[in-house]
């Protein structure tokens, strides 16, 4: 059984905006179950590089507040999401 990967891509990007494709390989073996816990995962990762805080033991700081988060399905696809990190200026 070969394992499942998680694929991103950046799609847009500004001061106020980031749009991220995250999917992953239908063909790559896995139950459905595993896959959307994959990209669930991805998803959580992405939204934890722009987490920001106020742990000074951390090394990655961010000035802005945390952004509001939205997850778009893609039409067809269960296994692939569009997630848009959106901060108000």
């Amino acid at each position: 059984m070969s394992e499942s990967s998680v694929h991103r891509q950046t799609i847009f990007r500004n001061a106020d905006n980031l749009a991220v494709w995250i999917c992953v390989d239908k063909k790559a073996g896995g139950s459905s179950k595993e896959k959307l816990s994959l990209l669930n995962a991805e998803i959580q990762s992405v939204c934890n590089d722009y987490i920001s805080t106020l742990d000074d033991t951390l090394h990655k700081k961010s000035p802005r507040p945390n952004p509001t988060p939205r997850i778009f399905i893609e039409q067809g696809n269960e296994l692939s999401r569009i997630l848009w990190l959106c901060w108000e200026s």
